[in-house]
């Protein structure tokens, strides 16, 4: 059915004119919505990025402590054992010394024994 009359033919062009409008409308409201969705999957993304990198530093800063503290650790076993080292190093120089005037006092009047002796004493020690 064809509209002749001139209010048919007003109706018809405002219908048009609203129905593409709403269409316009529609369009930008899905661009808009479009627009918004992939500003927020931006947004997630560089807070997942973001998050990453921050793990990662704390991970890299805790295998850095890790490693200082190993560090620490073995020059704290280092000088423990230097320290135990140096002490029998002097327990041993002292007990030689002990016994090598032990030895002297007993042995004084006769070379012969006090050498016997002295050789007896130093083996000792070198074993």
């Amino acid at each position: 059915m064809h509209c002749i009359t001139l209010q048919c033919i007003v109706l018809q062009f405002t219908f048009q004119h609203t129905y593409h409008q709403f269409t316009f409308q529609l369009a930008y409201h899905q661009f808009t919505f479009q627009l918004a969705y992939h500003q927020f999957t931006f947004q997630l993304a560089y807070h997942q990025l973001t998050f990453q990198l921050a793990y990662h530093q704390f991970t890299f800063q805790l295998a850095y402590h890790q490693f200082t503290f190993q560090l620490a650790y073995h020059q704290l076993t280092f000088q423990l054992a230097y320290h135990q080292f140096t002490f029998q190093l002097a327990y041993h120089q002292f007990t030689f010394q002990h016994t090598y005037h032990q030895l002297t006092s007993q042995h004084a009047y006769h070379p012969l024994t006090f050498q016997l002796a002295y050789h007896q004493l130093t083996s000792q020690l070198a074993m």
